[in-house]
């Protein structure tokens, strides 16, 4: 039908022209690159990178309860699972990382990684590599494990890590 497919046209047109789109999805779709990292997903991983990874959530306390704290969820709630309350964004969805100068490092941490693994949005790379603790070498890391890339200024979720 015709109507319908002017409907997706005007759709995909708005999706491709929205300066505030922070989702993962809209950069991933239109990125030769990101094919060829999710097809290496896996490949040629150091173990030492993964022991570094799974330290590094240790210590940004990256677990259901400090992120039910995030979202003021309490914590008698019915998720015992994980965060299911939890939306990744969908194309055309915004995310502004709530930031600030007294923000601890920790909590600022957590943050970034939330907002790239749980809710699929990309971030300013000054952003991350100013709140994350190590900023520049956890960036490394998450790129030498094909987790995230680089687009423009951003840095790109491929996966929910939970």
């Amino acid at each position: 039908d015709n109507h319908d497919e002017s409907q997706l046209r005007r759709r995909v047109h708005s999706l491709k022209s929205n300066s505030d789109d922070t989702s993962a999805s809209k950069r991933i779709a239109n990125s030769q690159a990101s094919l060829g990292l999710l097809l290496d997903f896996g490949q040629d991983v150091d173990d030492a990178d993964i022991v570094k990874l799974a330290s590094l959530l240790k210590d940004f306390s990256y677990c259901h309860s400090s992120i039910k704290r995030i979202f003021n969820v309490p914590t008698t709630s019915a998720y015992p699972f994980g965060p299911t309350y939890l939306k990744p964004l969908s194309p055309g969805d915004a995310f502004e990382l709530p930031m600030g100068e007294d923000i601890d490092p920790k909590l600022a941490s957590l943050q970034c990684f939330t907002a790239l693994f749980l809710l699929s949005s990309c971030l300013e790379i000054k952003t991350f590599v100013e709140a994350v603790h190590c900023g520049h070498e956890t960036l490394r890391l998450l790129l030498r494990l094909n987790l995230v890339f680089v687009d423009g200024g951003c840095i790109v979720p491929l996966v929910h890590l939970f």
